[in-house]
């Protein structure tokens, strides 16, 4: 059984679902011109139909599928757990590199009897 939302009585969530599918199309582009790209990554990925993302993105549709509306929120939600994922992954990495810098700075100040040279 599939259910279907109606414009005139949640034209509302129409319109949040497709400014979730236009986010998680420009998150997925990889460029200016890239959108169709993106849409046909989008429907390999998590199972959305292009023709569904392409109706969100140009024309909203006057009633919309459930199940449709489900998969663009958990593709949404997936996403930004994946950037966020990635943010905290990278913030580590910079962190160990900081450490790793600090550690080779002190290992080329080289001994403190060196002789200085007068400049």
């Amino acid at each position: 059984m599939s259910f279907a939302f109606s414009r005139t009585a949640s034209g509302t969530l129409i319109d949040e679902l497709a400014g979730l599918a236009n986010d998680l199309i420009m998150r997925e582009a990889r460029g200016p011109g890239d959108y169709h790209n993106a849409m046909r990554r989008i429907e390999a990925r998590y199972g959305i139909p292009y023709a569904k993302l392409w109706t969100l993105r140009f024309r909203r549709p006057k009633s919309f599928d459930f199940a449709v509306g489900l998969r663009i929120h958990y593709a949404a939600e997936h996403q930004c757990g994946a950037e966020t994922e990635a943010r905290s992954s990278l913030g580590q990495a910079l962190l160990r590199g900081c450490a790793s810098l600090r550690g080779l700075a002190d290992r080329m100040d080289g001994p403190d009897d060196w002789p200085v040279i007068p400049g």
